[in-house]
């Protein structure tokens, strides 16, 4: 996730879970990026958000 705007913050979940496999706020710049291999099949969420509330704007989340 790359922005010049917001703080980027990701989060890769088991879908339902409340469990974070994975997730980053690279505090040194604006961009986040995680990088997770799945163990067991299945859906798995991948939250994209800011880490201040209330914040918005552009950004660019690329799934490899």
């Amino acid at each position: 996730m790359t922005s010049t705007v917001v703080d980027s913050y990701l989060e890769i979940r088991p879908d339902g879970s409340a469990t974070v496999l994975a997730s980053n706020d690279d505090v040194a710049t604006m961009n986040a990026q995680v990088s997770y291999t799945a163990v067991t099949a299945g859906f798995y969420v991948i939250t994209a958000a800011t880490k201040v509330a209330g914040a918005t704007g552009d950004y660019t989340l690329a799934i490899q």
